[in-house]
């Protein structure tokens, strides 16, 4: 997932959908020995069905659509609440005494929202990241372990604002030709800079990282990823203490950054044939390059959501800055930021949708790859029916849900692609695609 501080660098900066970045590999070809139905082990085409939810499970996904929906809503709320009140131009006042010189204006500026942010969200981080998961059994963290974390994560966001809020705002205040190109090129070079060292610098922050301790198994995972195809990759594995439940497997960084993480919880609760198909769906994100597809599909969508929000911007200010307590006519104003917050918001919630759907192709086309590298249908149904008992994941959600929420397939459609999935058998060769 990528770091909160991505939004909290402006509107300007990120569409940013995906919960875990991929790297691309050249595309090789998939070998496999080709078997015909008669040849199959009967083991591999026992079918999963499709389990009912449980009690619990319908809870948890009922209580997590009132959670979407009060953190939607409080997306917009904070920053307006900062902008209508006047608290915004007050704090930047307060700013611009206290630091003198532009640049210090802005950093303190930005000190003093994150403060002001990161206190107003504080309740609902807490329920969302510490009580929820506590109530539903999927966590035993201590308080204090969940709050360092907390803390962690407002100090990177602090350092990354000091670091790259300054470049939208210095070229809005001295470009005025071209000025959305210079923008957009300098948030596509900081997301992909950040993709980059987040394996190396973020990521280290809160999980400790080595190679996989059971040696056999790192074997088999990494003699599976070179026959997809992928030489230099780097398989890790997340050491999470005990109150850790959290079941993780992904693919982060690119170019040198670039690995496969996997955490001890996974490595426990999945039998060496489901950890293959899950191995080989990460290793499908790689082989399909599905990394540098997202970011040309973010880096378009930038392009004219920063024209349009410099332009709303510019309409909200001239209209109601002077005459109100937002107290500012400027964009290049640091005040401009709760409202370029707002404006994100807004447009993050129309382009949800589209995002969404394409991350869910995304996916599909990777368990594809996966199921077509490994070859056990049944490994990949129980793989994923092991994660929804784990995470208490709904089976058949509903459609709002899949149109505004969903990221990935469906439990259940996933354990029907898993059963039914199997053209090898008849046809030869599978149709794993470079072209998804």
């Amino acid at each position: 997932m990528m770091p909160r501080f991505l939004i909290l660098l402006s509107g300007l900066l990120l569409l940013s959908f995906t919960a875990a970045c991929h790297a691309q590999a050249a595309p090789a070809a998939v070998s496999a020995q080709v078997v015909g139905v008669s040849q199959a082990p009967p083991e591999v085409l026992v079918p999963v069905p499709v389990p009912e939810p449980s009690a619990q499970t319908v809870r948890y996904y009922e209580s997590g659509n009132v959670l979407w929906t009060v953190t939607t809503l409080w997306a917009f709320l904070v920053p307006g609440i900062v902008l209508l009140t006047g608290l915004s131009a007050r704090m930047r006042a307060l700013a611009s005494r206290l630091g003198k010189s532009w640049y210090f204006t802005l950093a303190l500026y930005f000190v003093f929202f994150m403060l002001v942010y990161a206190a107003a969200n504080l309740p609902l981080d807490w329920y969302a990241g510490f009580l929820r998961p506590r109530e539903y059994g999927l966590s035993a963290q201590p308080f204090g372990a969940w709050l360092a974390n907390e803390i962690i994560g407002w100090a990177v966001e602090l350092a990354a604002g000091v670091a790259f809020l300054w470049i939208p705002y210095l070229l809005l205040k001295r470009v005025r030709r071209f000025w959305w190109l210079y923008i957009w090129a300098a948030c596509v070079s900081i997301l992909v800079f950040v993709i980059y060292v987040q394996p190396l610098v973020i990521d280290p922050l809160f999980h400790r990282f080595g190679p996989m301790q059971d040696k056999a198994l790192e074997s088999r995972v990494v003699t599976e990823v070179h026959r997809a195809g992928v030489e230099n990759t780097h398989v890790y594995e997340i050491y999470q203490d005990a109150n850790n439940m959290d079941l993780n497997a992904y693919v982060t960084g690119i170019g040198g950054s670039a690995r496969i993480v996997l955490s001890n919880t996974i490595i426990s609760k999945l039998n060496p044939n489901q950890l293959l198909f899950v191995v080989g769906h990460e290793t499908g994100h790689y082989v399909l390059g599905h990394v540098w597809k997202t970011l040309i599909i973010v880096s378009v969508l930038l392009l004219p959501v920063i024209w349009l929000m410099k332009y709303l911007a510019g309409w909200v200010l001239r209209r109601w800055g002077a005459h109100t307590r937002i107290g500012f006519t400027e964009v290049e104003d640091p005040a401009s930021l709760p409202l370029f917050l707002l404006l994100f918001a807004a447009f993050n919630f129309v382009l949800t949708p589209p995002l969404l759907a394409y991350h869910r192709h995304v996916e599909s086309h990777a368990d594809r790859f996966g199921l077509e590298l490994t070859r056990n249908n049944h490994a990949c149904a129980t793989a994923y029916l092991v994660l929804l008992n784990t995470d208490l994941e709904y089976p058949r959600p509903g459609p709002v849900y899949t149109l505004l929420q969903a990221d990935h397939p469906s439990v259940a459609a996933r354990l029907n692609f898993c059963n039914n999935y199997h053209p090898w058998l008849d046809e030869g060769r599978g149709a794993t695609s470079r072209s998804s």
